[in-house]
């Protein structure tokens, strides 16, 4: 859903790293050294939303017309719902036959996976077990579901939205850092809905984690022509490095959060260091170099793909491990090298599956129509 330029050649090297992190969030290693991993991890999702951020605007990423940047953001949220639906519809198929293989009735299915409380869960903070169960755990799916909203509010608000990326950004990031202060030292309930804020759809939703990164990537994009330090790449390699320090004091400190305050930082350095383009990337030929081509065709061409997939890939290799090596499965180096098969399946699928190829041509096709608005 991006227009590739040249200058996209090292956010998509930063896309193909969030990618393989998302996976240590969902599919850990054991100990202190899982958790600190899983918890540095926690930049990748913020990082897709600032990118699609930084895509929402056509050409210089000066505001446009309020009509073109409708129509933009309704095609991205169309092509983005239609991800979302086909990626539910997959995980959704998938839990019916492993919850009925397993013994679960139908009746007990719907009754689990569509109560009204799930459904509220997923409408308002696009979680619930409408989106993931005991199957496979994990609701991923949320991020595909946030951005269609995110879009859609782009779409509703036109203009405006971008004239107030600066300030929107940093009154709802202001909000999700509060918040995650009162989890930690006054878990108050939600008196409404009750729901204690405790729970981590609360904070990581639509509203306060995907809308404020996709202004920040909106507003990082227009700043940097008007400031050159938001165009440095030194200032943004420092700010990683600092993100990261940060993040693991705070996971030190505070233990794991949704959205790290040093995740903020990791994302704005990102943006940040993609000032120059990433053109050394496709000219050195040392090996750190062709790592790092590597990971930059990852993020361009697979990172959707083992982002959907890996949560399904873990549901099953634990399966198949639990019911048919069941000696592995006890053994001390199953969880040390549980990640490590997940991340290379879902690259493989990612890479081998010819989805990935329309999609991308057709992902080109769009971002060709959108140039020329």
């Amino acid at each position: 859903m991006s227009d590739h330029r040249p200058t996209d050649r090292r956010l998509d090297l930063f896309k193909g790293i969030a990618c393989l992190a998302v996976v240590l969030i969902h599919v850990r290693f054991p100990g202190s050294f899982g958790g600190a991993a899983a918890a540095l991890a926690r930049f990748a999702v913020p990082l897709f939303f600032a990118v699609a951020g930084r895509y929402l605007l056509p050409g210089d990423g000066y505001p446009c017309d309020s009509r073109i940047l409708r129509r933009r953001c309704l095609g991205k949220a169309r092509r983005t719902l239609t991800t979302a639906l086909v990626a539910t519809g997959i995980y959704t198929a998938y839990s019916f036959a492993y919850q009925l293989l397993s013994g679960m009735s139908l009746r007990a299915w719907l009754m689990d996976k569509y109560a009204p409380v799930e459904w509220r869960d997923f409408l308002l903070f696009n979680s619930g077990r409408v989106i993931y169960d005991g199957s496979y755990v994990y609701d991923h799916l949320w991020f595909v579901w946030a951005l269609v909203y995110v879009y859609l509010i782009c779409a509703l608000c036109g203009e405006r939205i971008v004239r107030s990326s600066g300030p929107g950004a940093a009154i709802l990031l202001s909000l999700l850092y509060v918040g995650q202060a009162l989890r930690l030292w006054y878990p108050l309930r939600l008196p409404i809905l009750h729901i204690s804020i405790t729970e981590w759809y609360v904070l990581r939703n639509w509203l306060l984690t995907g809308l404020p990164f996709l202004l920040l990537g909106v507003w990082q994009r227009q700043a940097a022509y008007r400031r050159s330090f938001l165009n440095d790449t030194r200032i943004g390699r420092l700010l990683i490095l600092c993100g990261i320090m940060l993040t693991l004091l705070e996971y030190r400190l505070l233990g794991e959060t949704e959205v790290p305050l040093g995740a903020l930082m990791i994302v704005m350095g990102c943006l940040i260091t993609t000032g120059d383009g990433g053109e050394r990337l496709y000219t050195a030929t040392s090996l750190p170099a062709r790592i790092m081509r590597g990971l930059s065709s990852l993020g361009r061409d697979c990172s959707a793909g083992v982002y959907y997939s890996h949560v399904m890939i873990r549901s099953l290799v634990v399966t198949f491990v639990y019911y048919l090596l069941p000696a592995v499965w006890a053994s001390s180096i199953y969880d040390w090298l549980l990640p490590i098969v997940v991340q290379s399946l879902s690259v493989a699928l990612a890479i081998i599956c010819p989805i990935r190829r329309r999609a991308s041509e057709r992902s080109s096709l769009d971002a060709a129509k959108e140039s020329r608005i």
